[in-house]
């Protein structure tokens, strides 16, 4: 009987120890970044990501190759904050209709949403669009969703009275972080440039000449 007791003691433990909520994407929602006031996860593209049970918040975008009149084009939504709740559940995040031309295009810019469902039935969530591009331009989608915590919006998570996870990587740096902010390798600018529309990418260069003496 004891031992019984034991195996199942150690069964719910584990059970326990990996509760995690399972996100899932349709090929339209990439993830950009994932709130790690409460996750430490790695960086995740499009695809399955578990995270933990409870209020979360994901930085996503919505991308697709729309058919265009000189054929076809990638289009790239402006990142959106969403927040939401889940426990032990899989979670599946999808546009709410397809995109596949211009026409869809506009209609998601007009009304910009994220449909999240869990077993078939949509659940509640908080969302957000993010207008400043500063940090999408060096790709620091991590930043981005910290400064939109920190200005309080609609879909914030009051990351005040969370604490902070820190890495073996910003110890490490800590002493070079100090003496300043590490400026973003030529070689992601350059990644990131190439990834842009052209528009994005002039918006880019007048972006980049306003402030090339700051």
């Amino acid at each position: 009987m004891k031992k019984a007791l034991t195996l199942i003691a150690l069964g719910l433990l584990s059970t326990m120890a990996h509760a995690k909520v399972t996100i899932q994407t349709d090929n339209r929602v990439e993830i950009l970044a994932v709130n790690q006031v409460i996750n430490s996860v790695p960086k995740q593209a499009k695809g399955d990501l578990k995270i933990e049970n409870g209020v979360n918040q994901m930085l996503v975008r919505v991308t697709a190759m729309v058919d265009g009149n000189g054929g076809k084009q990638k289009f790239n939504s402006l990142p959106m904050v969403v927040k939401f709740e889940g426990n032990d559940e899989t979670l599946k995040f999808e546009t709410p209709f397809p995109i596949r031309d211009e026409r869809a295009v506009k209609r998601f810019k007009a009304e910009p949403q994220i449909k999240v469902t869990s077993g078939g039935k949509s659940i509640s969530v908080e969302s957000d669009i993010i207008f400043d591009q500063t940090f999408a331009l060096i790709k620091d989608y991590d930043e981005m969703l910290h400064g939109y915590n920190l200005a309080g919006g609609i879909a914030a998570i009051n990351i005040a009275s969370q604490p902070q996870k820190v890495s073996s990587n910003v110890i490490a740096n800590s002493s070079i972080e100090n003496q300043g902010k590490i400026a973003p390798s030529f070689d992601n600018i350059q990644h990131g440039f190439l990834e842009m529309t052209p528009a994005q990418r002039q918006e880019f260069i007048s972006w980049a000449v306003k402030h090339i003496n700051d």
